[in-house]
């Protein structure tokens, strides 16, 4: 199966082509909040690499928050849009999700928090297990109050973090053959 996964949603945003999990084309555009501005352009450039055309993708998997207001809307209106005139499923993956896959090898704690930026001394926070469920919904939280959370706390808390489009295709890849599907709203607060 040929997936389109896209991060958008923090700042720095990649892109990822992988066929039956091989790499086709992986691009990272370091520029911040220029995905509105970039982010159709990188994809072209991304199927040009390929060497495949949009007619060959069978599914979009792209981040669909918490994270930059911006960035969100401009992933998804992209995805629709393709979704749409392809008529393949697009599945949304949050961004504390992805983190909380991309980080699991280096957490040791049983229970642990997954943190973006907010923006204004807060962040997005949830709490995962080593199963990598969901144990709370995502919370807004301002600064002090996540230094005082019990477990242990992972992501933008303690530095930038990007997320990796490879888990993004990773997670919409075995969602959609778990049979979760349907467009991916965005999770703004």
């Amino acid at each position: 199966m040929v997936v389109l996964a896209i991060d958008t949603c923090c700042g720095p945003f990649s892109i990822i082509i992988r066929k039956d999990h091989q790499s086709l084309a992986h691009i990272v555009e370091i520029q911040e909040n220029k995905q509105a501005e970039l982010l159709v352009l990188t994809i072209e450039k991304a199927l040009s690499k390929a060497e495949i055309g949009y007619e060959d993708l069978e599914l979009i998997a792209v981040t669909n928050g918490p994270g930059s207001f911006t960035g969100i809307r401009a992933g998804l209106a992209s995805v629709y849009a393709i979704s749409s005139v392809l008529s393949i499923p697009c599945i949304g993956v949050t961004t504390l999700e992805a983190l909380a896959h991309q980080f699991i090898k280096s957490i040791s704690e049983d229970e642990f928090y997954l943190t973006i930026t907010a923006g204004r001394g807060r962040y997005y926070c949830q709490l995962f297990n080593q199963s990598l469920s969901a144990l709370s919904k995502i919370k807004l939280l301002e600064s002090e109050k996540v230094s005082q959370l019990n477990e242990a706390i992972y992501g933008d808390y303690k530095q930038k973090t990007i997320i990796d489009a490879v888990v993004v295709a990773d997670i919409g890849s075995a969602k959609f053959k778990n049979g979760n599907l349907g467009l991916p709203t965005a999770l703004y607060k």
